[in-house]
């Protein structure tokens, strides 16, 4: 590079680092420079830098051996534009290479920009929807229901936790995020969507068409089942669900005893976990401790007061995840409730969402006002026994498997054998 002028190369770092912020940030103040960047002879000016630009400049000289990858990374998206099949606009193409870092890391990371952060945020809340009725989460590329919401169309078509959909309108949903699929189903009410369907227990995939209505959707839902027991069913760990569960609670007071159901329950938030756990095992109890990057560790603890002194049974299977676990594998180490059913999802991993135009962690994903927001693993947790959840999943206590052809419909039914043994459990002490 000794050949080429100062300019020259003045030039190529701005166009490279330039490159990068469109990458990172979806800044665009390099457009039309390509062509500018090998001639010395080049009269235009030079865009002035703010102090994030002149960060990345510095960035990049301190780094040199990445000049050859960010020019294979431009003889890529020039490729691309030219020879694939479906002609692509060069933003769609950097939005797709912006999507690509996070989920390349591990398939609990996402990237949220523009409209896709207003979904995101009604996936993760309570909220009413025009749409099918399902809940679902993406692992290893594919799309899982997790839950179906009662008296929904997908509940009346017969659809189970486990699940996988494997078209949209006849649209190959693999490898897309969730909140893309989740935009695919809604739709205005009494329209219809075409949903391909892959279940383990059949050997082909079947399709379905099903009419969208307006559906219902609560974090925790609770009732007085037979026997006085009291009953409490938490589809996911959101910001309302503590509360709810705390209402919950006060309504069962006089049950002889208590069952959770955290089946099909795809985790959430760590403090609704820590919430839900004080109530049974009193404020500052450990419940998880955090290893961050370099080591670093941190304990968190159980948030609030109470303990519950009626006999519990916690419900999981193969689709509890996360805070699900945290709950399950809690009460159990304390010795406060006797887990039954199958062994969990095992997802070890802390998420966090970062404000990517400031830079900050977001402390409360529904207040939120920005339009560029990353989900990223910053640690992994283990409980207080030190199970490494996602090696072991939580094992149950008592490990109860469903019939092989068990319907979604016949929950707390007497075909529910692991809803059927808590009951036993219960009323045996």
């Amino acid at each position: 590079m000794s050949n080429i002028s100062d300019r020259t190369l003045l030039l190529r770092w701005i166009f490279l680092v330039g490159l990068m912020l469109i990458l990172f940030s979806g800044w665009r103040f390099v457009k039309n420079r390509a062509n500018q960047d090998n001639d010395p002879r080049s009269n235009s000016k030079v865009v002035s830098l703010n102090k994030d630009q002149l960060a990345m400049v510095e960035f990049v000289k301190k780094n040199p051996e990445l000049a050859d990858e960010f020019n294979n990374l431009v003889k890529i998206l020039n490729t691309v534009r030219g020879q694939y099949v479906q002609e692509k606009q060069p933003e769609d193409l950097l939005k797709m290479a912006m999507k690509g870092i996070p989920e390349a890391l591990d398939p609990n990371n996402m990237l949220y920009m523009g409209s896709d952060v207003d979904e995101i945020k009604k996936v993760l809340g309570e909220q009413n929807y025009l749409g099918i009725g399902v809940q679902i989460t993406e692992v290893n590329k594919f799309i899982f229901i997790t839950n179906v919401f009662p008296d929904s169309p997908s509940e009346k078509a017969g659809l189970q936790p486990g699940d996988s959909i494997l078209k949209v309108n006849g649209q190959n949903v693999w490898g897309m995020d969730v909140v893309k699929v989740v935009n695919m189903i809604k739709g205005e009410e009494g329209t219809s969507v075409s949903l391909e369907i892959g279940r383990s227990t059949l050997q082909q995939p079947f399709k379905i068409v099903l009419n969208r209505q307006n559906v219902v959707v609560v974090s925790l839902d609770y009732s007085v089942i037979d026997k006085n027991i009291g009953y409490i069913k938490i589809n996911n760990c959101g910001e309302e669900t503590a509360g709810r569960f705390f209402a919950a609670i006060d309504k069962l007071r006089n049950s002889q005893g208590l069952m959770i159901d955290l089946r099909n329950n795809p985790g959430g938030l760590v403090s609704c976990a820590q919430s839900v756990l004080g109530y049974f095992i009193g404020i500052g109890q450990p419940i998880i401790t955090v290893k961050s990057r370099n080591d670093e560790e941190v304990v968190f603890s159980s948030i609030t007061k109470g303990r519950y002194p009626k006999n519990i049974v916690i419900l999981i299977n193969n689709y509890s995840a996360s805070a699900s676990e945290i709950i399950a594998g809690d009460l159990r180490h304390y010795k406060v409730a006797t887990l039954v059913g199958v062994r969990t999802y095992g997802k070890q991993t802390v998420q966090r969402f970062f404000d990517l135009n400031s830079g900050l962690p977001i402390g409360d994903l529904s207040k939120t006002d920005s339009d560029l927001i990353i989900s990223l693993t910053v640690a992994h947790y283990f409980l207080p026994d030190g199970t490494n959840v996602s090696e072991d999943g939580i094992v149950p206590d008592v490990e109860i498997e469903q019939p092989d052809d068990f319907k979604l419909f016949e929950y707390k039914t007497a075909r529910d054998l692991q809803f059927q043994k808590a009951i036993e459990i219960l009323t045996a002490k």
